[in-house]
């Protein structure tokens, strides 16, 4: 039996970021914490979700996955964003099911469950999927709800006021 301050907190995958540092180590594949705090959950960390994205995309292009995107310039700025998707076709094809995850910039789980179950790569048959990993790319850097403009994409799918709502 261990004590409060012996238990260890879970691995997490290196793209969560220290609620401190705000840094990735390089050295190490999951960031672990130090053994005298409780494991105690999830307490805001940030994502770096363009290291996520990019796993996936490797983790897709190995497992036969094709990969669909959508580019929009950015809304008063020059630089655009793409928000990126996936899909896989099966043949026969019985059923379709759409996945998105990503659509707050303050919850990761997400993302990091798309990813995993890539890795595991273990699909129904006779299944069409279609999935978007990050509908929100620009929330997750800012580590909030809304999108870079202040956008709850969630309550924005009446209005079609952003661009990645309008994708």
């Amino acid at each position: 039996h261990l004590s409060g301050d012996e238990k260890r907190r879970p691995e997490k995958h290196p793209a969560v970021r220290s609620r401190t540092s705000g840094k990735i180590p390089l050295a190490s594949k999951f960031l672990t914490m130090e053994s005298t705090q409780t494991i105690s959950g999830y307490h805001g960390e940030p994502i770096d979700i363009q290291s996520v994205l990019q796993e996936v995309s490797v983790v897709t292009e190995r497992t036969g996955w094709k990969r669909d995107s959508v580019s929009y310039v950015g809304e008063g700025s020059p630089e655009g964003i793409e928000l990126i998707a996936y899909h896989r076709i099966s043949k026969p094809s019985l059923h379709r099911i759409y996945l998105s995850t990503g659509i707050h910039g303050d919850e990761p789980a997400g993302p990091m469950a798309v990813l995993q179950l890539l890795k595991e790569n273990i699909w129904p048959q006779g299944v069409d999927i279609f999935l978007c990993p990050c509908l929100n790319p620009t929330g997750f850097p800012l580590n909030r709800r809304e999108n870079d403009k202040g956008i709850d994409l969630n309550r924005d799918y009446r209005d079609l006021q952003t661009r990645e709502t309008r994708g």
